[in-house]
């Protein structure tokens, strides 16, 4: 018996150059969208059940958003230290994990803290090289300025941009550096158990069941507790984190964009 035969390929070769653009024209945008429909939806429903479900994907999607901001700086510390993989394959291929709080740090360690604590080290010089991004008179030509501005007022905007993006890059990977709530995150990403209460909404998280009892068990789990402000604040970060994104990987791609008005 014949086989079908497959309508789209399974094997593509891509660009860096496209790869990027993808990313920003979609796949770095789609938890926001996902995030912002599940917060719009949170203040609608009145039902508790329904509030802690939608709170806790706000919650997930911006601990993914920003393990992938975190993928993408060490892969793109990979690259402009002269690996010969693409972009593309170097961050997909990159993991990170949180080790425990009080371990010791190790030379090839990827992790939240380990971005964090080299972030804080840099100057925006050494940010510049390290990341691979754009020097200033690559970046004056890509359109992110209005025009007719003086070139002091130009490099003025340029060391802006990149002392914001490191700034927004060391303060969204504060909350993975966080242990305990990497692990309500993988717990979310791999399956968890989750009791609830009503008043107020909260999640109990389980994240461990003990006691050899026959009808009762000691729970160690991490309440997740749900209000508008706190989802509010997921959705936002999730946002922020997708626009921090954008930018390292347009100015890494050196992809021109329609200058602003002035």
């Amino acid at each position: 018996m014949a086989t079908k035969k497959r309508s789209l390929p399974t094997k593509l070769r891509v660009k860096d150059s496209d790869a990027i653009q993808s990313l920003v024209a979609f796949g770095i945008n789609h938890r926001a969208a996902i995030a912002d429909q599940c917060f719009k939806r949170f203040q609608q429903t009145q039902s508790s059940a329904d509030r802690i479900s939608l709170a806790i994907e706000c919650f997930v999607c911006m601990m993914a958003n920003i393990e992938d901001l975190e993928k993408a700086y060490f892969a793109l510390r990979r690259k402009a230290a002269g690996n010969r993989g693409s972009f593309f394959e170097l961050f997909t291929h990159t993991s990170v994990c949180e080790p425990q709080p009080k371990a010791k740090f190790i030379a090839n360690e990827r992790s939240a803290r380990m971005a964090r604590r080299q972030l804080q080290a840099m100057g925006l010089g050494v940010f510049r090289v390290t990341l691979g991004l754009p020097t200033f008179e690559e970046w004056r030509m890509l359109g992110r300025a209005p025009a007719r501005l003086r070139p002091r007022e130009l490099r003025n905007m340029y060391h802006a941009e990149l002392c914001g993006l490191k700034k927004r890059m060391r303060q969204a990977m504060k909350n993975r550096a966080t242990k305990r709530l990497m692990n309500v995150y993988n717990k979310c990403k791999h399956g968890f158990v989750v009791l609830h209460g009503e008043n107020p909404p909260t999640a109990w998280l389980i994240e461990r069941a003990y006691g050899r009892q026959r009808t009762t068990c000691w729970v160690q789990c991490f309440p997740f507790v749900v209000n508008e402000a706190a989802t509010r604040s997921f959705f936002e970060n999730t946002r922020t984190v997708a626009m921090t994104m954008r930018t390292l990987l347009t100015l890494f791609g050196r992809i021109e964009m329609v200058p602003p008005l002035a």
